[in-house]
C-alpha cells in the first residue's frame, strides 16, 4: 500500500500482493492494520493510511530490491487495467510512469511520462504537465536508444519542458 503511493482498492492490493504473500491472508492483514490504527476502517472505500507519514515510514523499511518488485507488481496490475479499460489511459499514465520507473523499466517509464504530460496538457494542468515532462527529461539518458529518437527530439522535449514550466511558474525565465 505504501509503495502504491495513493488510496488503493482491495482488488489492486490483492493483485499486487499475489507475488508476495498468500492472497487469502490479505483480509486478516488488513484487519490487523485497522486494529493497530494504521488504516482506518473504510468499508468499500479504497485503503490508505490513517496518517500520510505512516506511508513514508513503512516505505523506508523496504530494501531497494524489494521496492523494484512491488513497483513491478503495481505496474503489471495497472497495465492489465489499461487493457480492460483503455479509456483510463490518460488517468493511469502518471501512475504507470512512476511504477515503471520504480521497477527500473525505464523505457516504459519514459513513454508513460510523455503520455501523462499529454493528458495533463489536454486538461490545461501546466504544472502537472511540467512535472511529467521533467521526469521524461530525467529518464531520457537512461532509456534505450530507440526510445530516445533523435537529438532534435531531445531538444524539442527540453524546450517544451522549459516553456511549460515557465508558463506554470515552476521554472524561472
Amino acid at each position: 500500500l505504501a509503495a502504491g503511493g495513493r488510496p488503493t482498492t482491495y482488488d489492486t492490493l490483492a493483485a499486487v500482493a499475489q507475488g508476495f504473500l498468500p492472497v487469502e491472508d490479505l483480509p486478516t492483514l488488513i484487519q490487523e492494520a485497522v486494529d493497530g490504527g494504521v488504516l482506518p476502517a473504510v468499508g468499500d472505500q479504497p485503503y490508505w493510511f490513517r496518517h500520510p507519514l505512516l506511508a513514508e515510514v513503512l516505505l523506508s523499511t523496504f530494501t531497494p530490491q524489494e521496492l523494484v518488485s512491488v513497483h513491478a507488481a503495481y505496474a503489471g496490475d495497472l497495465e492489465t487495467k489499461l487493457v480492460i479499460r483503455p479509456d483510463l489511459a490518460g488517468g493511469l499514465a502518471a501512475d504507470l510512469a512512476l511504477h515503471h520507473e520504480g521497477a527500473r523499466q525505464l523505457d516504459q517509464a519514459f513513454a508513460f511520462s510523455i503520455r501523462a504530460a499529454e493528458f495533463a496538457h489536454e486538461l490545461n494542468a501546466s504544472a502537472v504537465e511540467a512535472a511529467h515532462l521533467t521526469r521524461a527529461c530525467a529518464l531520457w539518458e537512461r532509456a534505450e536508444a530507440q526510445m530516445r529518437e533523435s537529438t532534435e527530439d531531445r531538444i524539442a522535449l527540453l524546450l517544451r519542458t522549459s516553456r511549460v514550466g515557465e508558463q506554470a511558474g515552476v521554472l524561472g525565465p
